[in-house]
């Protein structure tokens, strides 16, 4: 019978309190981070060149955090970080028996709740690749527990999970305003603030959204006494943060930080602002310099990696970022410290100021967002950037020579472009001549994303960014009819290439505009920085022949002829094993750098310049009124 109480109840009340009639024994939540890599691309010897990402999960210790007085019991587990030292450990360990980890953590605490949120976004969630979907399938045979979801693919796939009756609830966007009222009303205690929107659960057979409004969280930065819940310093045991981290050192102990939140761009391929909203807002800079402080002088960590989407900010925020960058430098000094910056930072922000304090503060890399040099491209992409402001600030950078700037790029935009309109990406890419051309091939990571901004073939595919990255064997299939190597500059600038043939195009355009045309190979390069990136990168390519091949140029450039010949003798025996290294050798004219190894830096400058030249009239003078005109739109 319905009681006056009940009627007075929002769906959300009812169902919590439901829930936690049957499945709340006591008030004990455990916090799952589960694995982010893909079942099908896992290789042990590669978990142990510590090439596979370990990022500790920062974000559940923000939900702890805000949970904090609730009076529950909470324990953060990152299930990413035990499998890879299980594998890397153990030879006896079975990885398709990881669950087990996950079992283990959950008889010896017994919770009540359990959360669950992860990082991977380059696979179709409802594929046998995907851990995630496998915890919950295990958690939903187990029948007891409140299942709660969070995190950026969570939040796009709310509906695959809640219909498929493996979670019960949904937090969608940022949780740390969310969490506590859910938990709140779990626990049976009054929640601070009103229902807000954002909470996703079944009622009458539909998927239904809490009520109210909406609210977006204001940052805080109170995570500092959480640190020690998790082994920080050992994650670069098991792992790595990206090749920046590994340019430092493997054995180098990394941490995250993380000042701004959500990006000031709103551009059409990318899924920050569906997930967190518009605009950005920072983390108090006490607060995050306080945490530097602790994770240096507490758990010995030398080397950091900037989360942010938007490190450097508004003019709004400029203070924050010098603040924090004025400790690093502090911090570098004392301590010598490093730091990195994965995600792309924006063109606009690096002026000389700027630039100087990044690398006074001990920035060893970063990558910019350029994504494409084709003007309608940027235009449909909303990308906040010019062609001559790139231009400019690729100028600025040749005065930080100690910086290892990347600039990024992605390729098949949308599904819909053509490859003339890619062509003038790798014609920018090779002017601008920075360190490194980061190209990726286009991946739907938002749904929401694909129908705000009708993006063609929505669906999220099991499929890696970097196609390499697709297979075990680091190696790319070739379909028939699909055009290879130096051919593939040839193609019709007005076709739009299919999946399978811009995957070629990116072995093209990565192994002509980073190997072959590369600056720090010329007179004045800086042969060590590339070097030192080679060698990072290839650990998670033990199998790819060009990587020791350039590495060893870079080597002998330098003088260091016994890394050099190492190397050298690396490459001669990959190629020699394998038919698919052969043919891509043959392909692009690299053995002759086998068969005739230069002998000093002069004759790497002129075979690697007389190499290069055979594409000079692919890799053209870019005029903004040619080159970069608009096509196929």
């Amino acid at each position: 019978m319905t009681t006056p109480a009940d009627a007075e109840r929002t769906p959300l009340e009812a169902l919590a309190a439901d829930l936690a009639a049957t499945r709340m024994p006591n008030n004990r939540v455990l916090l799952f981070n589960a694995p982010g890599f893909l079942r099908g691309t896992l290789r042990r010897d590669i978990v142990r060149r510590r090439a596979v990402y370990a990022y500790p999960p920062r974000g559940l210790l923000n939900i702890k955090e805000a949970i904090l007085g609730l009076n529950l019991e909470v324990r953060v587990r990152d299930l990413n970080f035990l499998m890879l030292k299980r594998i890397a450990e153990d030879d006896a360990f079975d990885p398709e028996d990881w669950l087990r980890l996950a079992r283990d953590e959950i008889d010896d605490f017994d919770p009540a709740v359990i959360g669950v949120s992860w990082l991977t976004v380059t696979a179709d969630v409802t594929g046998r690749d995907y851990y995630a979907t496998d915890l919950l399938a295990e958690l939903k045979r187990m029948d007891r527990h409140i299942v709660v979801l969070g995190g950026s693919i969570a939040s796009d796939e709310k509906e695959f999970y809640l219909d498929s009756g493996l979670a019960h609830f949904v937090v969608v966007g940022e949780g740390e305003n969310k969490a506590p009222h859910l938990l709140a009303l779990l626990s049976g205690r009054e929640p601070a603030r009103p229902e807000m929107r954002g909470i996703f659960f079944r009622r009458d057979g539909a998927v239904v959204e809490s009520r109210g409004a909406a609210d977006k969280v204001v940052p805080t930065g109170g995570i500092v006494p959480f640190l020690d819940d998790l082994p920080i310093a050992s994650y670069r045991k098991v792992g790595s943060l990206n090749p920046f981290s590994r340019m430092v050192g493997v054995d180098v102990p990394y941490g995250t930080l993380l000042l701004n939140r959500g990006c000031r761009a709103n551009c059409a391929f990318c899924g920050v602002t569906v997930f967190m909203g518009r605009g950005l807002r920072q983390h108090p800079v006490d607060a995050v310099i306080d945490e530097a402080r602790h994770l240096v002088h507490h758990h010995g960590i030398r080397h950091f990696e900037m989360l942010d989407d938007d490190f450097l900010g508004t003019p709004s925020l400029r203070e924050g970022v010098e603040g924090l960058l004025t400790e690093m430098v502090a911090l570098r000094r004392s301590h010598g410290i490093t730091w990195s910056a994965g995600n792309g930072l924006i063109a606009s922000s690096l002026d000389n100021r700027m630039l100087r304090l990044m690398s006074d503060s001990g920035c060893v890399g970063f990558r910019i967002g350029i994504e494409s040099g084709d003007l309608a491209m940027l235009k449909r992409m909303r990308k906040p950037t010019s062609i001559p402001m790139l231009r400019k600030m690729a100028r600025r950078l040749d005065g930080y020579p100690e910086i290892f700037a990347c600039g990024n790029y992605i390729l098949g935009l949308f599904n819909e472009e053509t490859f003339g309109q890619m062509l003038n990406t790798v014609r920018l890419a090779d002017e601008l001549d920075l360190d490194w051309s980061s190209y990726t091939t286009f991946q739907v990571t938002n749904k929401e994303r694909a129908r705000i901004d009708n993006i063609t073939g929505g669906k999220r595919q099991t499929a890696d960014f970097i196609p390499t990255k697709d297979s075990a064997s680091r190696e790319l299939g070739v379909p028939a009819g699909v055009v290879t190597g130096p051919a593939v500059f040839d193609l019709d600038p007005a076709a739009v290439p299919d999946t399978e043939q811009v995957k070629q195009i990116w072995f093209a355009f990565n192994l002509v505009n980073n190997y072959i045309r590369n600056k720090n190979l010329r007179p004045g390069g800086n042969a060590l920085k590339l070097a030192r990136w080679l060698e990072a990168v290839a650990i998670s390519y033990p199998d790819n022949a060009y990587m020791p091949l350039y590495a060893a140029l870079a080597n002998r450039a330098l003088g260091r002829d016994d890394d050099a010949l190492a190397a050298h003798r690396q490459a001669a025996e990959l190629v020699a094993g394998s038919a698919y290294w052969r043919r891509c050798f043959d392909d692009f004219d690299l053995m002759r750098l086998i068969e005739t190894f230069p002998r000093d830096a002069a004759e790497i400058f002129d075979t690697v310049a007389a190499m290069a030249a055979r594409y000079d009239p692919v890799f053209r003078s870019l005029t903004e009124d040619a080159v970069l005109a608009p096509q196929g739109h």
